[in-house]
């Protein structure tokens, strides 16, 4: 049986120090981050962005570079109310994250992490029919 240099050294520090939390299955994680993406896609589309305000980032990037950092903790907000709602603390999240995309590689979960990273896109150009 082989493990992970992560699973050895996390199982020998959860006996000494403190509890890991288990991870989330991979159905639970991708239920969870489609939410707050919807959500926050749903809250930001009525407001987008106006005209005046691509006069002043004329560009999708420079506009992710001046808003992106407003953005991420705007998914914050939005993740710890899904994660109240739903009973999942952050812990189980990270965890779960790691264990998918870093050990894993898990094509779906990444995926969903590259979503969350892009959702910005949907505000400076969002769909014309929600």
């Amino acid at each position: 049986v082989k493990f992970s240099l992560y699973t050895i050294i996390m199982a020998k520090l959860s006996t000494e120090y403190f509890t890991i939390e288990s991870p989330l299955s991979l159905e639970v994680f991708l239920n969870l981050t489609k939410e707050v993406l919807e959500l926050s896609k749903f809250l930001l589309f009525p407001i987008g962005i106006s005209k005046r305000m691509k006069l002043v980032c004329p560009s999708e990037s420079s506009f992710n570079e001046k808003y992106g950092p407003r953005f991420r903790t705007y998914l914050d907000t939005v993740s710890e109310i899904v994660y109240l709602r739903h009973a999942v603390n952050e812990s189980q999240m990270a965890v779960t994250i790691h264990k998918l995309v870093n050990d894993e590689k898990n094509p779906d979960a990444i995926k969903s992490m590259e979503d969350l990273s892009n959702g910005l896109k949907s505000v400076y150009s969002p769909p014309k029919i929600l």
